[in-house]
């Protein structure tokens, strides 16, 4: 009897805590999807992006030495698997600092160390025209008072949007859930200010060039980093390690040879020497390497 009496306690509590919200976790869902809408940017030109780890990372399990085409479909899932970790609930010690995801820099020279000397993967993502992105730097992403308050009666003290897609507490994760839904479609990833190097071919950076962010952005700032959150953010995704030699398409052969014709050029490492050595990977010209960068790297300008 005991049991029956606590059941039902538990029911009028679940009730009583309910009965005061006053939107449905799907209307609240619908309502955060259009509010952060305002704080999207948008992707306006075709430009690539570098994510350098190890070749066994990206390369099948036991095949870390195998070589594969730059179009081969196993890197497309790599993007699909790193991407799918904005829906992982976080843990204390994770240094992520604009949440889960796959990060991914704008020019090939920032994040190289992550890959090795020798042995190196690469995933390479050309960005798809019209993709759309949080803007996680120059803005305050503040929550409509009316959805704050809704928010707040579930258990989740927010006051931003970053906070909820950042959080480690397992409440607002509940209400992350909502926002992010099932396939991240509210949007393709975020785009944020870490630090970029100097690129060949660029006298300097002006990332507004390629991508339309809102109107109520801080100048002082200019986001040139992002994080993946699905595959929908590019229109083709390339891969290479230490055994490339270019193979897939017309564009993946270039993009190997800008990386070694940039070595040459910068006189920074990029390229193992088992490539750089390499006869059958062509290297651009500095006059080339200049063009590449003018024509795919974010934000160039001459």
């Amino acid at each position: 009897m005991k049991s029956v009496f606590q059941v039902s306690a538990l029911c009028s509590l679940i009730l009583v805590s309910t009965s005061s919200w006053a939107m449905t976790d799907s209307e609240l869902a619908q309502s955060m999807n259009q509010d952060i809408a305002k704080y999207m940017s948008v992707i306006k030109a075709p430009k690539l992006l570098f994510h350098w780890v190890d070749a066994s990372d990206v390369n099948p399990k036991g095949e870390y030495n195998k070589r594969y085409e730059a179009t081969a479909a196993h890197y497309e899932q790599y993007v699909v698997k790193q991407g799918r970790r904005i829906y992982n609930n976080r843990r204390s010690g994770d240094s992520d600092i604009e949440g889960p995801g796959l990060y991914m820099a704008s020019d090939p020279l920032v994040s190289r160390s992550y890959g090795g000397e020798r042995s190196y993967g690469l995933i390479v993502g050309v960005l798809r025209v019209g993709a759309k992105v949080l803007t996680g730097s120059g803005m305050n992403l503040s929550i409509a008072s009316d959805l704050k308050l809704e928010i707040q009666k579930r258990g989740c003290n927010a006051y931003s949007y970053e906070t909820i897609l950042d959080t480690f507490d397992k409440t607002c994760a509940k209400i992350k859930k909502l926002l992010v839904d099932k396939d991240a479609s509210f949007a393709n990833g975020r785009i944020y200010s870490w630090g970029s190097n100097h690129v060949s071919g660029c006298s300097s950076r002006s990332i507004d060039r390629d991508v339309r962010f809102p109107s109520g952005m801080s100048s002082y700032r200019d986001p040139e980093t992002f994080v993946v959150y699905n595959k929908e953010l590019f229109s083709q995704v390339y891969g290479f390690t230490h055994k490339s030699l270019g193979d897939g398409d017309s564009l993946s052969q270039k993009i190997l040879s800008y990386l070694k014709g940039l070595e040459l050029s910068s006189g920074k490492e990029v390229l193992p020497d088992l490539q750089m050595d390499n006869s059958d990977i062509s290297a651009m010209s500095a006059a080339k390497v200049k063009s590449f960068s003018q024509d795919y790297i974010l934000g160039c300008v001459e």
